[in-house]
């Protein structure tokens, strides 16, 4: 899941240095990583103990047919660079249109509600508001079965019992829908939704309900954002380019372990090390960036979005406030024009030590209350 931090927070040395969360984990994990700082090790120290001077030969290593030309390896290491970070970059820019595209679902899907609600249900209409309960869990229940599907692969026997004990469906829509594929799972629950919809809407009186092709297309953008969704998931960068660039990175860094072991300076290892580091930690990055739908540090929390989703979706349909329930028409009578005090919406939103008593903004407060809470407080 990714790591969520404030930049102000995590200072030069502090986030250099930092174990969790980082590619530190990933790269020292990594066997390969490992196997070639094993292999330049072996070579450094065989040559500054001469292990490796063919006998009865004048040929050594860092001399004639076996010297390494840094000529070549900065070409071979450019080439690499140039490679790796067109991968990342259009890795990360795959990453950022997921995170857009599974978001615009929630969002959609929220709209839709919102139309919904207002169009066939004002002042949460007790004959139609079940119907818009109906709709948006179908929707849930698409969204759920969608990201499941994604994460997971196929759903099991358990995945579906939870999703009814969730109340996301009812027994027998879900053995309905599990005998169907994923595709055809969404198009059915796509079609309940229309259904009811354009039933809420046939039964509904407002005058300013607008036509139902108004909430059908807010349901195609709903399965338009999970469609792209898919679609990026299924197009990676094309896998002879990766391969190009595995390789390529394989051969820089076996160049590096031959030609950094040709030195006598500790600082031979130590530069390697690091060099190697960032090449194949980038690699790495990159290919947690590819599929953010895993248990990686970078992957999506979508479990707990669609968690925070539904409370918030849920909230709004079934919220219950006294004034809403005549349209407000109560409230409206007794409001009057209101004229604010400079500075005050500045100190509503400026710094807390700057924040005023509560006499300044709530006159009728008790004076016990005044002198105990602060702005601050109030809030709490």
């Amino acid at each position: 899941m990714a790591f969520a931090y404030k930049i102000d927070e995590h200072g030069f040395f502090k986030t250099s240095f930092r174990w969790q969360h980082t590619i530190w984990q990933t790269v020292v994990s990594s066997v390969g990583f490992w196997f070639f700082f094993g292999i330049h090790l072996l070579l450094w120290i065989s040559f500054n103990n001469d292990l490796l001077e063919l006998a009865g030969s004048e040929i050594k290593l860092d001399q004639g047919i076996l010297e390494i030309d840094w000529t070549n390896v900065k070409i071979v290491s450019a080439l690499t660079t140039f490679v790796q970070v067109f991968y990342t970059r259009e890795c990360y820019s795959r990453y950022l249109k997921l995170n857009h595209e599974v978001n615009q679902s929630f969002r959609s899907s929220n709209r839709f509600c919102f139309e919904f609600k207002h169009c066939c249900c004002p002042n949460n209409d007790i004959q139609l508001m079940p119907f818009l309960r109906l709709a948006m869990r179908y929707m849930r229940a698409n969204i759920v079965l969608f990201y499941i599907d994604l994460k997971h692969g196929a759903l099991d026997d358990q995945h579906w019992q939870l999703i009814v004990a969730a109340n996301l469906l009812r027994e027998d829509e879900a053995m309905f829908l599990k005998r169907h594929m994923p595709p055809q799972r969404s198009f059915l629950l796509l079609d309940w939704i229309s259904t009811v919809t354009a039933r809420a809407h046939d039964l509904s009186s407002l005058k300013t309900k607008g036509p139902v092709r108004n909430l059908l297309n807010s349901i195609q953008t709903f399965d338009e954002a999970q469609k792209t969704v898919l679609d990026l998931v299924r197009m990676p960068v094309p896998y002879q380019y990766f391969h190009l660039l595995n390789f390529m990175l394989f051969v820089t860094v076996t160049m590096w372990a031959y030609g950094m072991a040709m030195t006598s300076s500790i600082f031979g290892p130590i530069t390697y090390f690091f060099a190697s580091f960032l090449f194949i930690g980038m690699l790495e990055l990159a290919k947690q960036f590819s599929d953010p739908f895993g248990d990686d540090e970078v992957d999506f929390p979508v479990h707990i979005w669609i968690d925070k989703f539904l409370e918030n979706q849920l909230s709004f349909i079934e919220y219950d406030f006294e004034p809403q329930k005549d349209g407000f028409e109560s409230r409206a009578a007794e409001e009057f024009q209101v004229q604010f005090k400079p500075g005050i919406i500045t100190s509503i939103a400026g710094p807390k030590a700057a924040r005023p008593l509560v006499p300044d903004l709530f006159p009728n407060l008790e004076k016990e209350q005044k002198e105990m809470m602060t702005m601050q407080d109030w809030h709490k």
